[in-house]
């Protein structure tokens, strides 16, 4: 990669359509100090970068090669992050804070075993898992995260524990099909009243407790294993609906 005027580069796109494996040199990254959006698809790289610019806003990088992002990164500017099918196994490790970010998507990355703690980043509105069929460990931070709007856990298979408890005052859309080693559902406490979809099919929950009546949003319940739950606690929803 050539240096010259890099330093005035504000946004990379990386698709090389048919290339297998790319050989580019990470310490260019370090140079980039305008770099504000980063997308890299279509191409293998055998390494991610150390460092890249304090002012990046958009990460996009499909197959991302490294086990996780290097400590050295700068997430403090980052809106959204976006790595499906990537090599990682933890986002960062430890607290880390990303006080901007609010959308992580690590669909489909089969190395990954644990979500970050979200204390750090408290602007999360979306959280796509989906397809991440070794991750076990779920954060409890995830259970009290005040702006969530939608979380999709489907086909997470390693999940066997969620969040004793749920007060997520703005999740509206709650997905977690295909958790199929998942037996036991959180209780809702607080106010979740915007939660509108909760999708539940093909999971090991046999049970719901009464919390679930709290959930006076609800238009969608699916639980297409147990039909009798589904048909016993819409019906109690529906009696506490009408009650309000």
């Amino acid at each position: 990669m050539d240096n010259t005027g890099i330093e005035k580069i504000e946004a990379i796109f990386l698709d090389m359509l048919g290339i297998t494996e790319a050989q580019w040199n990470m310490k260019a990254f370090s140079k980039i100090s305008k770099l504000r959006l980063l997308k890299i698809n279509n191409v293998q790289l055998s390494e991610g970068p150390r460092d890249l610019s304090n002012k990046l806003r958009f990460l996009e990088w499909h197959f991302y090669p490294s086990k996780s992002l290097q400590a050295c990164l700068h997430v403090d500017e980052l809106v959204e992050l976006h790595m499906p099918n990537s090599n990682i196994e933890q986002l960062w490790y430890g607290q880390k804070s990303a006080l901007k970010l609010e959308i992580i998507d690590l669909s489909n990355s089969l190395s990954v075993v644990r979500t970050p703690d979200f204390t750090g980043i408290p602007k999360l509105k979306r959280l796509i898992l989906e397809g991440c069929t070794s991750l076990y460990e779920v954060h409890p931070s995830l259970g009290h995260h005040k702006k969530l709007e939608y979380v999709n856990l489907v086909n997470c298979r390693s999940i066997r524990t969620l969040p004793c408890n749920l007060e997520m005052e703005s999740l509206q859309v709650f997905i977690i099909d295909g958790c199929s080693k998942l037996e036991m559902f959180p209780d809702i406490v607080g106010n979740m009243s915007k939660l509108m979809v909760l999708r539940l099919d093909s999971t090991g929950i046999k049970e719901l407790s009464s919390s679930i009546h709290h959930l006076i949003g609800l238009g969608l319940l699916s639980m297409n294993n147990y039909l009798n739950i589904y048909q016993r606690i819409w019906g109690k929803l529906k009696v506490w609906m009408s009650l309000i």
